[in-house]
């Protein structure tokens, strides 16, 4: 069944009108009407993909955010309102002793914290931090460490200077490239041994 010219006119003012009614401030207000009164939009609506800033009166702050997660799913701000996950960080960390230096983004966006029991700061996962390691990486060898021995200086000094690379030390020392790599790096201090061996093809290759 075919439209006539005034039928199809009125289809048309007819979606023409929802469009401009759902694009406008008014229609994003009312759906935004479960934040209440302490939230003001200082921009205007454009579409649910583009981000819309309110200044929340409560806190004092801009919260910026996308306007199909206050449309769709009911955002709050960021800045007072914590989820489920972020107190679950924070009762964790104030359990043991940890301090939260960035913000939180999620539980698998990294966050930097820093044990009050050795001072070192570090990136980790909130996720990775709660259910996996819980150790400091610095103290437990995952990380180099700031200083690294001052023979083993003297040795990459050495090594560099002869234009041999850690595969060249390794296969004439016969030890892997990875315990070259973590002595030079920090991960791991010299034994006895060890430094006793480096000296003595150090005063051989002068």
């Amino acid at each position: 069944m075919e439209l006539g010219k005034r039928e199809i006119h009125d289809h048309e003012r007819f979606i023409n009108y929802g469009r401009e009614h759902r694009y406008s401030n008014d229609w994003f207000l009312r759906k935004a009407s479960y934040l209440g009164e302490d939230y003001e939009l200082l921009t205007d609506y454009k579409g649910c993909k583009y981000k819309v800033t309110f200044y929340h009166k409560k806190c004092g702050k801009l919260w910026t955010v996308r306007a199909g997660g206050v449309v769709l799913d009911h955002y709050h701000c960021v800045h007072c309102f914590r989820s489920r996950g972020e107190r679950r960080l924070i009762k964790f960390c104030k359990d043991n002793n940890i301090e939260i230096l960035s913000e939180y983004a999620g539980m698998k966006a990294k966050v930097k914290f820093k044990p009050k029991s050795c001072n070192h700061e570090f990136y980790r996962s909130p996720s990775d931090l709660i259910w996996g390691t819980k150790e400091c990486p610095y103290c437990n060898g995952l990380r180099p460490k700031e200083n690294v021995n001052s023979f083993i200086l003297e040795f990459i000094k050495w090594r560099k200077i002869h234009g041999w690379t850690q595969a060249d030390i390794a296969y004439q020392l016969k030890m892997s490239n990875h315990t070259i790599s973590d002595l030079e790096r920090g991960y791991k201090e010299p034994n006895k041994e060890q430094i006793s061996l480096f000296k003595y093809y150090m005063d051989f290759y002068k």
